[in-house]
């Protein structure tokens, strides 16, 4: 039996156009910051459920390439309940849906939670210097579609960059709500969008060389070779050499490290955050000064994303290669 299911996906975007189909599904705005994805799908059948799920989460890494808004599944909605009995699969699959994201009632979208939708695509927009022109900060649905077909063949990929989308993600959400950063929380956006930039920088290597060095180096190799300036400049933001940038992953990489090897406290002090405050141009570089100011350690992160948009960009049909990147340069 057929069941018409819905996600809901925030926050949406300020100027979505008219609904367009994907890979069978409808996307389309429900609220002007929520985007909904409807599908019909075999109430028996755990796959196709599965599958949705899945293609529902590739769409927001997608949306994310395209407007440069992480985004997030807040929730699933079947709008019909089946007369028969779902067989075990089918109860299986539907019960994922709940699991992974709570039953939505429209209802639930309150003011309050439009406001707080609204903050945090408004911090991405003036991050991104197109407050003032938010009328043409469109969603383009061919440029989701182009991304789309990319990853159903890239796999490995999507997953990677669907990492660095959630850490950012976290980011934006503790920039709209300031007072509630905290250094945990930093570390644990880095928690995930470390490893999903170690990932694309370091696969296909062996065990056989330090870590840092291939981090900082290949995604140097990436960042200088692919990143657009152009696309750079559109961002309000200027190309970094490959001196800054190395330092730049460098000192990304150390700090995941702190977090992860049970270092912490390291995280916390302002001279191990002075190389990203430097290079991206960031606060006052105060020697003296003992702990990093969480304002200040967002705001760089969300400066960041700019550069690692445009690797991702630029890179598009050579991150697969990862640490061959530097046999291919080498050649050349």
């Amino acid at each position: 039996m057929n069941i018409r299911v819905k996600a809901f996906i925030t926050p949406g975007s300020f100027n979505l156009p008219e609904a367009f189909a994907i890979d069978g599904m409808n996307v389309g705005p429900f609220f002007p910051h929520v985007i909904e994805v409807g599908k019909d799908l075999d109430s028996s059948d755990s796959e196709s459920i599965q599958g949705f799920i899945e293609k529902v989460e590739r769409l927001c890494v997608c949306l994310f390439l395209t407007d440069y808004s992480p985004r997030l599944v807040d929730g699933y909605l079947y709008n019909q309940i089946p007369v028969m009995p779902l067989s075990k699969e089918g109860l299986f699959g539907l019960n994922m849906l709940f699991k992974l994201g709570s039953p939505v009632k429209i209802e639930r979208y309150t003011q309050p939670q439009f406001e707080h939708i609204k903050s945090i695509m408004g911090n991405n927009a003036w991050l991104f210097n197109v407050s003032d022109k938010m009328k043409e900060f469109n969603l383009n649905p061919t440029l989701v579609i182009d991304w789309y077909t990319f990853f159903q063949t890239n796999i490995n990929i999507e997953q990677k960059v669907s990492l660095i989308m959630r850490g950012f993600g976290q980011i934006f959400v503790m920039r709209a709500n300031i007072g509630q950063a905290n250094y945990q929380k930093i570390a644990s956006a880095l928690l995930l969008l470390i490893p999903g930039l170690e990932g694309l920088f370091t696969s296909n290597s062996d065990d056989n060389s330090d870590i840092t060095f291939k981090f900082a180096t290949v995604g140097s190799l990436f960042y200088t070779k692919y990143a657009s300036e152009d696309f750079l400049k559109a961002l309000n933001a200027k190309k970094l050499s490959y001196q800054e940038i190395n330092e730049l992953f460098r000192s990304l990489y150390k700090l995941r490290s702190d977090v992860a090897h049970g270092t912490f406290s390291r995280i916390t002090r302002h001279s191990n955050w002075e190389p990203l405050l430097r290079i991206l141009k960031i606060g006052c570089m105060d020697a003296t000064r003992r702990y990093a100011d969480p304002q200040q350690m967002l705001f760089a992160l969300g400066m960041l994303e700019k550069h690692i948009i445009a690797l991702i960009h630029g890179a598009k049909l050579n991150l697969n290669k990862g640490v061959q990147i530097i046999e291919q340069l080498a050649e050349k």
